[in-house]
């Protein structure tokens, strides 16, 4: 009991400094790059509603996560890492249609990092290889509908989950976003040539492939 106790109060305590840390990390990188920003009149509307969200979706996470009893010291660290990268992919590509690559390369490094530490090395670049690859397929042929943020976040998940967990990260990415999609169809909240981002759904399916 005491050690959930401490576990629980150990997530919050991450929770809190890393919403602290990922709400500044985002204002910078749009106060950076403004020019890839799809809405960037939003930009102050959703700083103020980001951080209570940012709080309360790691404080969550971290914390079932952490409550799990099949977690070492080394893929906790690993869980918690993962988790909050998702989590900010999620938000930067929901909110502007965005995913940075000053976020993605050193959540893929530490992917690699990860996966020096667990084994399977060769298994985990062969699966960021063929992930890459595909999507970069998947995205001429839709015809930019795949964007190339997409394409190295699928590339990076690669390199911390490895071949079999990236197929169904990619699978269950794609019917998130399809049924998304219709519900945003059939409300009219998009029409059908308007972009979707789909990046929230493979961070999504990610976690899900973590906790589950």
């Amino acid at each position: 009991m005491l050690a959930a106790i401490l576990k629980v109060a150990l997530s919050i305590v991450l929770a809190v400094a890393g919403s602290l840390a990922g709400q500044r990390w985002i204002a910078r990188l749009y106060a950076a790059e403004p020019d890839v920003l799809s809405y960037p009149q939003s930009v102050g509307v959703n700083e103020k509603k980001r951080q209570s969200f940012l709080t309360m979706a790691l404080g969550f996470l971290f914390c079932f996560a952490s409550l799990q009893g099949h977690f070492t010291v080394i893929t906790w660290l690993g869980a918690m890492t993962m988790l909050y990268f998702c989590v900010l992919f999620t938000l930067t590509d929901w909110e502007q249609h965005v995913i940075f690559d000053r976020m993605l390369l050193p959540f893929a490094a530490l992917g690699l990092v990860y996966t020096l530490c667990t084994g399977g090395l060769l298994n985990h670049i062969l699966a960021a290889l063929a992930g890459g690859v595909v999507f970069l397929l998947l995205s001429v042929l839709t015809r930019g509908g795949i964007g190339g943020g997409d394409i190295k976040l699928m590339a990076a998940l690669g390199l911390w989950f490895g071949s079999e967990a990236l197929t169904g990260i990619a699978m269950t990415g794609i019917v998130l976003a399809g049924l998304v999609a219709l519900v945003m169809l059939l409300t009219k909240q998009k029409g059908r040539l308007d972009y979707m981002a789909y990046g929230p759904y493979f961070a999504i399916a990610a976690i899900l492939s973590l906790l589950f």
